[in-house]
């Protein structure tokens, strides 16, 4: 399945690149003042240059939007709060001075200082923010575990300093965790692609040496085996890696 997909990804890959680079370049072509200009042969040029810039808009877009939460990225987020309140700071201004430097964490947490900035409570705030992030299966539990620490510390009162730490040194150890069982993971990981890459390998070797083998395969019932054992190696392939990554979690 890769091999048949990687030329066809790779021809995109040359057409967009391509597209940007000529984009790039100064117009080669002059026109005489009683000459039309080339439309037609610019113009064609010019849709494709908007078109690449729009793909590649939208892959920046894709790949901001799919980044991974994770609970390392979180706890620094918290740990830059926290050194804020330690410094004298109130919480409504450290959080809306405290940008995160992850995208998709600072894109996340955009409506927890919009609502901050407009002149919301803190508690309010932060409890409307966390039931959004509840709403959105997307966002890791860590921005909610974040979002009810803010709302109880402004509720309640007091200094915020000590519950952010905590919650930033319980962030550390899941993400700590998390690490430990991505590593156990790993060797899992290893075994299933092994299981799915070798078949495919043996049949490309077998179709490349051996006559009988390729006799068969061009046969209606031998092209419907490989095409169902194919089929089955890449459902087997993706079964196993859904049950490791979700053991991970």
């Amino acid at each position: 399945m890769i091999a048949l997909l990687a030329p066809v990804a790779s021809a995109g890959v040359i057409v967009v690149m391509a597209s940007w680079w000529h984009s790039r370049q100064p117009a080669r072509e002059l026109c005489t003042p009683g000459q039309a200009p080339p439309a037609e042969h610019a113009g064609w040029r010019q849709r494709l240059a908007r078109r690449s810039m729009t793909v590649g808009a939208w892959w920046q877009r894709r790949r901001v939007e799919r980044q991974r939460i994770g609970p390392s990225d979180v706890a620094a987020w918290v740990d830059d709060l926290t050194r804020s309140v330690r410094r004298g700071i109130t919480l409504r201004q450290t959080i809306i001075d405290t940008r995160p430097d992850h995208d998709g964490l600072a894109a996340s947490t955009e409506p927890l200082r919009h609502r901050v900035q407009r002149g919301a409570d803190v508690a309010a705030a932060s409890s409307e923010w966390g039931s959004e992030l509840t709403a959105d299966h997307r966002v890791e539990r860590h921005l909610r575990s974040t979002a009810s620490v803010l709302s109880i510390s402004s509720s309640v009162g007091g200094g915020a300093a000590a519950p952010l730490d905590r919650l930033a040194a319980a962030l550390r150890q899941t993400a700590a965790d998390e690490s430990e069982r991505g590593a156990q993971s790993a060797q899992a990981l290893i075994s299933a692609r092994v299981l799915t890459c070798v078949p495919v390998a043996m049949l490309a070797l077998l179709l490349a040496l051996d006559d009988d083998v390729r006799s068969v395969v061009r046969s209606p019932p031998g092209a419907a085996v490989v095409a169902c054992g194919l089929a089955l190696n890449v459902l087997g392939g993706w079964w196993m890696r859904r049950i490791i990554t979700s053991g991970g979690r």
